[in-house]
């Protein structure tokens, strides 16, 4: 039963993936997906070919080894793969349950600091606005607005 639902879970994820990366990836009708190598149902996926034959696309799998490849993967653009990668992480989180308690509560409060630095980033861009004006008018002239 756990099987099953985990397998549907990771189907789900992939297919939301897929609707959020193909149309990024239409025109080469080619889409890379990662993976961690630990779920079951996502190798039986892999290996029976399922998904390429129903959306039509290759499928390049890539295999994460560990945090640095999701790091690597985030700093050279491969949204897919770490949204995928995230879909994974949150899936087992949700599976485990009450062990994964403390790693939940981490990102919970990871979550809430990166809010609040954002809120003052945003509250100081006015500031930071007006003194990159300051700055062009004061080396450039007023001109250089007009």
């Amino acid at each position: 039963m756990k099987t099953q639902i985990v397998r549907r879970m990771v189907l789900g994820g992939i297919a939301a993936g897929l609707m959020v990366g193909l149309p990024a990836h239409a025109q080469k009708k080619e889409v890379t997906i990662a993976h961690q190598d630990m779920l079951v149902p996502l190798r039986t996926v892999m290996e029976s070919g399922e998904l390429e034959k129903a959306t039509g696309y290759k499928i390049n799998w890539r295999m994460f080894g560990g945090g640095g490849d999701v790091i690597k993967a985030m700093a050279s653009g491969d949204v897919l793969a770490v949204i995928f990668f995230a879909l994974l992480l949150g899936t087992g989180i949700l599976v485990v349950g009450e062990p994964a308690r403390p790693l939940r509560r981490l990102f919970d409060a990871g979550s809430a600091v990166m809010l609040q630095i954002t809120a003052f980033v945003m509250e100081m861009a006015p500031f930071g606005v007006f003194a990159l004006i300051a700055w062009v008018t004061g080396t450039s002239g007023p001109a250089a607005f007009l």
